[in-house]
């Protein structure tokens, strides 16, 4: 998983090296949410164009925010998909001898054969279909204009699915399809569609973004799909498509997940234009009603640990009892202060 980092390709087939069948799938399945040296474009324009002086944070919250969703995703995963005993991982070593030149170069050579083979082909028909999409438009005519080809057509489409996570512009979801092939495509694709150079796409990102839907654009690509060649190479390990199309969905459902709650539980501290659910526009009260909860947070608070204690003094003896009616309680707690406080635009 550490090499996951670098890039998810040659990590996912480091898994070969598992003995155990329930430990190398769930590998597999984690290695993803590791951040790929390939978004470090998209993490760097992000971070200075909407948070300057603090890049440094920025990336390294979301290294640690992929580990952390790798770890409770494993946790998930162990208590269900992959439910059973762990089997001690244990490899045995060679003597340690000084390797010579020829041998060193051998195995380089058969190893970049490899991943040229199976990686750079994948990613070559993709960069086909991409060209083929962003040139012709519905009647196969070559288009003036990114913006009347067929993938930005695409991204006209799945541009709703973005609306709640603040950025529903049809030019970031046809990033998004980009980075697909390579997530390096996702700020040279904003570039394209935008009209601008790479060195001012900062300047014109702040008309498509806030502070907050960039943060929650950020969470969104660090978790979802992975490129086209890990795909392939996930395809090819777990030997089923299937289960490699399972992976995309399930990491882009985390992806979602993830950059919704940043967005509209973010929205409780900083002041946002649009919640995402709604055409209220810039007067949407979100931030207001956030600052009138923490104003009144203790007292908030303070009633809901009574209500919490009343709870276990009329389940007491009843652990697990206990346990669920707080929990449904909670649930329940959560949902009346966003609807008191959050949604005084008609959101019901």
């Amino acid at each position: 998983m550490l090499i996951g980092f670098g890039c998810t390709v040659p990590a996912v087939m480091a898994t070969r090296t598992l003995s155990s069948e329930r430990d190398r799938k769930m590998t597999i399945m984690l290695t993803p949410f590791m951040s790929c040296s390939a978004k470090i474009p998209i993490y760097s324009v992000f971070a200075a164009a909407f948070f300057p002086g603090k890049e440094a944070l920025v990336m390294i919250a979301l290294y640690g925010t992929g580990i952390l969703v790798g770890i409770l995703s494993a946790m998930v995963l162990n208590r269900t998909a992959f439910r059973g005993k762990p089997i001690p991982f244990v490899m045995e070593l060679p003597n340690y001898r000084l390797p010579s030149v020829k041998s060193v170069g051998r195995l380089m050579w058969d190893k970049a054969k490899d991943f040229i083979e199976r990686a750079f082909t994948i990613i070559f028909v993709a960069t086909i279909v991409i060209w083929f999409l962003q040139t012709f438009d519905l009647r196969f005519n070559v288009v003036a204009q990114s913006g009347d080809s067929l993938l930005a057509l695409i991204g006209q489409w799945i541009a709703p699915l973005f609306g709640p996570l603040g950025f529903s512009d049809w030019r970031v979801s046809t990033a998004l399809i980009t980075g697909f092939t390579a997530k390096e495509a996702v700020v040279s694709t904003l570039s394209v569609l935008t009209g601008t150079s790479m060195a001012n796409l900062g300047s014109v990102l702040g008309s498509m973004f806030s502070g907050l839907s960039a943060a929650s654009f950020l969470v969104f690509t660090l978790l979802y799909t992975p490129c086209v060649a890990a795909v392939a190479a996930v395809k090819r390990e777990m030997q089923s498509g299937v289960k490699a199309g399972v992976v995309v969905v399930l990491q882009c459902l985390v992806a979602w997940a993830a950059a919704f709650l940043v967005y509209q539980v973010g929205g409780l501290f900083f002041q946002n234009g649009n919640c995402g659910l709604c055409d209220c526009g810039a007067g949407c009260p979100l931030a207001d009603g956030g600052a009138v909860f923490f104003a009144q947070k203790e007292k908030i608070l303070r009633l809901r640990g009574l209500q919490q204690k009343k709870i276990k003094q009329n389940t007491a003896g009843h652990g697990r009892l206990a346990r669920t009616r707080i929990l449904l309680y909670n649930c329940e707690w959560l949902l009346q202060q966003i609807k008191e406080y959050r949604l005084p635009c008609g959101i019901a």
